[in-house]
């Protein structure tokens, strides 16, 4: 529930103006019906709005019903518990990998689930992790997010280290942390940005956080800015004040939390393009790696209403498992009139773009995933089985994150059947 930080949320602002060309056009079954789709261009910008799902009923795409294996055990050997997934994906060769933060490890499996060997271990040093939020698999080489450390760690595909990139950072700024990497290898970075002239407040607050995000080179150097961006809305409260003891650099210390039903972005990286949504309507943007804007992709539908039981029931996951902070904030909790428009998004291997359905806690809705094609238009919903989240999507197969009634942490990988 609380956190310091997300790797992949963010959104862009501005806005579009004027329109210069519109049409609508229709994709027709052989039955007869339609899914209407509008598409228009506004200043160089293509929009596209899906007001109905391509695929007709009893279409679309489905996974297998039992899963092709599943990696994760309460008993047996150490190689199959798992503790803190960060990342997991089917390499070329057909292997398996998963991003084991809990020990610090990339785990190599077979087709079959099957353990093979492990790389890494926790440290500061080449080819060790303190701990890994991102692995991104580009060409041959896989790219390792090491959080805290402003650096990410270069690995062969099959488990070979090979070089530690470390990434620019301003003067008196945050840590960049890598949130993504391009087609051809440069990567994305993310910082904080503070106003230092802001007034320091007690008591409980509701904020927004700002990030920048600058492209970096292979090696590390920052080639250009893509601009400030809104990052997140989270409650905070100031819990301590102080100073630097080698810096004299005053410091405060707090609490931090997702607020209610808040707007929280989401940041992807696929080919040459970046893919930011915002979840305060349903809308993503897809932007160059130089920072211009090129698609908006919509649903032009309304967010759903807060009702008084989605209330009492974020209450009761707000005080889950939670500390006397919890309890004693829960009774202030302001909520919005609307619920954020989705969840988080991801993009497949074809450029595909999967959203999720907004939910929070054990809310099984986050089952439901909406596809749409690269170009924009809306096909239609995916459902998973409840209680996980996938994190890899192929061209045949997805790969989630899943916890047993004991909590025990999983990884399964479905089929992907397109009729």
């Amino acid at each position: 529930m609380r956190n310091e930080v997300s790797t992949t949320r963010s959104i862009v602002r501005g806005s579009t103006t004027m329109i210069v060309i519109a049409w609508v056009f229709a994709a027709c079954s052989d039955s007869g019906s339609s899914s209407m789709v509008v598409v228009r261009d506004s200043a160089g910008v293509t929009i596209v709005e899906s007001l109905a799902p391509l695929w007709e009923e009893g279409e679309g795409w489905r996974l297998s019903e039992e899963p092709v294996f599943t990696i994760g055990s309460e008993d047996g050997p150490e190689e199959y518990s798992l503790h803190g997934v960060a990342a997991a994906l089917r390499l070329r060769d057909g292997n398996i990998l998963i991003a084991n933060s809990g020990t610090d490890e990339l785990r190599f499996y077979d087709s079959a689930g099957s353990f093979l060997y492990s790389v890494g271990r926790d440290g500061f040093g080449p080819g060790e992790f303190k701990r890994m939020t991102g692995v991104w698999l580009v060409g041959d080489s896989l790219f390792i997010n090491d959080w805290g450390q402003d650096r990410l760690s270069v690995f062969s595909s099959t488990g070979e280290y090979g070089r530690t990139i470390m990434l620019h950072r301003d003067p008196g700024s945050s840590q960049t942390v890598g949130v993504g990497v391009f087609a051809d290898g440069t990567i994305l970075g993310r910082q904080f940005v503070f106003d230092r002239n802001k007034p320091s407040q007690s008591g409980l607050r509701y904020d927004k956080t700002s990030v920048v995000y600058g492209r970096n080179s292979k090696e590390g150097e920052l080639l250009n800015t893509l601009g400030e961006f809104l990052w997140r809305f989270g409650l905070s409260e100031v819990v301590g004040r102080g100073r630097d003891p080698s810096t004299g650099v005053a410091m405060q210390s707090g609490i931090f939390a997702d607020a209610p039903f808040g707007r929280n972005a989401t940041t992807v990286t696929f080919g040459e393009n970046l893919y930011h949504g915002s979840s305060a309507s349903y809308e993503i943007r897809v932007i160059s790696e130089t920072g211009s804007l090129r698609r908006i992709i919509r649903r032009p539908i309304p967010n759903p209403p807060v009702t008084e039981r989605d209330k009492n029931e974020f209450r009761e996951y707000f005080v889950e498992d939670g500390d006397d902070w919890s309890r004693r904030t829960v009774r202030d909790l302001v909520f919005p009139e609307t619920k954020p428009a989705y969840g988080d998004f991801l993009v497949d291997e074809l450029g595909n773009i999967w959203v999720a359905e907004f939910s929070f806690g054990h809310d099984d809705r986050a089952g439901t995933w909406n596809v749409f094609i690269a170009e924009g238009r809306w096909l239609g919903t995916v459902r998973i089985p409840p209680g996980g989240r996938f994190i890899h999507v192929g061209v045949d197969h997805l790969i989630g994150r899943w916890r047993t009634e004991m909590d025990v942490e999983q990884v399964k990988m479905y089929r992907l059947i397109k009729d």
